[in-house]
C-alpha cells in the first residue's frame, strides 16, 4: 500500500504493506519468529508496526479488522493509481522534500521533516475522496498539535492559563491523543501514566460546536482500551463537580482515601514512552494537584 504499489511512482526500496488480523497482539510473536522486528504502534494507537531488511526491505502494517487506517491507506493508494497528475505531484513534493537536508533530521517527539512534509498532501487527497472515518490518534504534525492546544486551551475554566510547556504537558510519561473526523480533529484527550499499575487523566475535551454528540465518550473510551492493553489496572482523575455526572455515568467512582496505588510514582516504561531512570528522579507528587482551584473531586476506574 506504499509508493512501491502505485505504477510510475518513484519509491524507496521498502515495500509497505498491510495485514488485517483479528488479533493484533498475538500476531506479533508469530511474526517476529519470521525475521520481522516489532516497532511498536507509532503514532497509531491499536497498529503494530514490524520490520525486515535484507535483499528487500518490508515494513508491515499490523491492524486489526475494521481499523480506519486500512481504509484510509488504500483510499490514497487508488487515488493516486486513478490520477496520473496526482502521482505526479506528489513524486515531486517527495523529491523536494528529499532535497533539503533538514528534512532527514528528527524534530523532538515527531517524525522527520520529509513525513511531516506529506501531511498536507495527503490530507488534500483525502478530504477530494470524501474520507471521513473516526480515527484515534497521536498528534505528531504540527496542525494536530495547534489543534490539540487549542481545543485543550478553549475547555479551561475562564481565568485558567494554560502552559503548553508545563511539565505536566511536557512530561516522559505523557500520552497525548486527538480523536478526528477524517483529518480533523474533534477531541483530545491526555493521560499520565503513573507506576505499573495506574494511570491519571489529565484532560478530555472536545471542539466547540461539536460537544454533546459523543465524541468525549468515545475518545475516554479508546483511551480505557489503549491503557488495558498495557496492563494499566485503574484511572484516576479531578473532576469539576458539575462534571462528575459524566465520569459516573461511565464508571468512574470516588476515590476511597486508602486506594492502593492512587499516588504511585512512574517507573520507567521503556515500551510506552522516551522515559529514561533520570526522568524518574523528579518529584511528581505536584502533579497530582489540579491546576485550578475550583471545587473538584477525586474519581477512579478500574480498567
Amino acid at each position: 500500500m506504499g509508493s512501491t504499489s502505485i505504477p510510475g511512482l518513484a519509491a524507496k526500496p521498502v515495500i509497505d504493506i498491510i495485514a488485517v488480523v483479528k488479533n493484533g497482539e498475538k500476531a506479533i510473536a508469530p511474526l517476529e519468529n519470521t525475521g520481522y522486528t516489532h516497532r511498536g504502534e507509532y503514532n497509531i494507537p491499536f497498529k503494530e508496526v514490524l520490520t525486515k531488511r535484507g535483499q528487500n526491505g518490508f515494513n508491515l502494517h499490523v491492524l486489526e479488522q475494521n481499523h480506519p487506517e486500512i481504509e484510509l491507506n488504500i483510499l490514497f493508494r487508488d487515488h493516486l493509481r486513478k490520477h496520473p497528475s496526482a502521482r505526479d505531484q506528489y513524486a515531486q513534493l517527495k523529491a523536494d522534500l528529499l532535497a533539503d537536508e533538514s528534512n532527514h533530521q528528527k524534530n523532538g517527539p515527531m517524525f522527520v521533516g520529509y513525513t511531516l512534509g506529506k501531511h498536507d498532501f495527503i490530507g488534500s487527497i483525502l478530504h477530494d475522496t470524501g474520507y471521513t472515518r473516526r480515527r484515534f490518534l497521536r498528534p505528531t504534525h504540527h496542525q494536530e498539535w495547534a489543534d490539540y492546544h487549542r481545543i485543550r486551551q478553549t475547555s479551561l475554566p475562564l481565568g485558567v492559563a494554560y502552559d503548553t510547556n508545563h511539565p505536566s504537558v511536557t512530561a516522559c510519561t505523557a500520552q497525548h491523543f486527538i480523536l478526528c473526523d477524517g483529518i480533523t480533529t474533534r477531541s483530545i484527550g491526555h493521560i499520565d501514566v503513573l507506576g505499573q499499575s495506574g494511570a491519571a487523566l489529565r484532560a478530555l475535551a472536545t471542539d466547540s460546536g461539536f460537544q454533546n454528540q459523543g465524541y468525549g465518550s468515545e475518545m475516554l473510551t479508546l483511551m480505557e482500551k489503549w491503557l488495558k492493553k498495557q496492563g494499566i489496572l485503574f484511572l484516576h482523575t479531578h473532576s469539576l463537580l458539575d462534571a462528575q455526572w459524566f465520569y459516573k455515568k461511565r464508571g468512574f467512582v470516588e476515590l476511597p482515601p486508602d486506594f492502593p496505588g492512587a499516588r504511585d510514582t512512574p517507573t520507567e516504561r521503556a515500551d510506552m514512552s522516551p522515559c529514561t531512570p533520570t526522568d524518574m528522579g523528579v518529584d511528581w507528587s505536584a502533579l497530582w494537584a489540579p491546576s485550578f482551584s475550583a471545587p473538584h473531586i477525586h474519581l477512579v476506574k478500574m480498567l
